[in-house]
């Protein structure tokens, strides 16, 4: 199970996917170890930091 923990309160983020949206650096998506786990995670192919094929 994957937990994320948020360090602003919960009145600054909602949810998961818009803390993610607004973090993340474009390097991180290309990292072999990234795409790796995209892969096993998602059945998912990272085809650049901001396109993501399924």
């Amino acid at each position: 199970m994957l937990k994320i923990w948020y360090y602003g309160g919960t009145e600054y983020m909602g949810d998961a996917p818009a803390y993610f949206d607004n973090v993340y650096e474009d390097e991180w998506m290309e990292d072999e170890f990234v795409k790796e786990m995209i892969v096993d995670v998602d059945h998912s192919t990272v085809v650049s930091a901001h396109v993501i094929e399924r």
